[in-house]
């Protein structure tokens, strides 16, 4: 059976999916303590660092993801291979089956696409509706720049607001979209 991969990404909308000490990856450590492995300096706070130590036994992953192995940066992957700072200069292999995809609920620029496509995402979410029951107008910019990035698998979804009227919400959303003639699904 296949499963689906959804990747929220809440606030500033980056490509670059790292880690940090707030993914509960790291640990802050005194700036003049050593680490083996990659150093954050915006994870802790006052003078404190980021210690994120390379992969034990060669393992990697993430808690969204699931657990692979550094491979070198030229060897083939049959997985997926997923950005880790885990693995130093190679790169995280991890075995999965299913699609990867991704929800945004901010503005998409056609690099964050064209970065997700090449880093193994097959299709994208786009919210079209903002809680307090508004379209959100960063839905058909987001849909044409996922568009001229390669995706061809292209959804929205609503975040309703609970005190107003549900089918007006949805013609609302949907009226907005296509009066600029966007191509979505469901």
């Amino acid at each position: 059976m296949e499963f689906i991969l959804f990747i929220f990404l809440l606030s500033v909308v980056q490509c670059a999916l790292g880690t940090s000490c707030r993914d509960n990856t790291g640990t802050c450590i005194a700036s003049t303590s050593s680490c083996n492995g990659t150093l954050y300096s915006y994870a802790c706070s006052g003078t404190d660092i980021c210690c994120v130590p390379f992969a034990k036994n060669n393992n990697c992953g993430t808690t969204d993801v699931g657990q692979g192995k550094c491979v070198s940066s030229s060897s083939s992957c049959s997985g997926t291979t997923w950005p880790t700072t885990f693995c130093g200069s190679n790169k995280c292999c991890i075995e999965m089956s299913g699609t990867l995809g991704v929800d945004i609920s901010e503005l998409g620029s056609v690099n964050f696409f064209q970065c997700l496509k090449a880093s193994g995402f097959e299709y994208v979410i786009i919210r079209a509706s903002r809680s307090l029951g508004i379209v959100d107008h960063n839905a058909v910019p987001s849909i044409l720049n996922a568009l001229s990035a390669g995706f061809s698998d292209i959804d929205v979804y609503i975040f309703p607001d609970s005190r107003q009227n549900a089918t007006k919400q949805m013609y609302n959303m949907v009226d907005y979209l296509n009066q600029d003639g966007v191509r979505y699904g469901t």
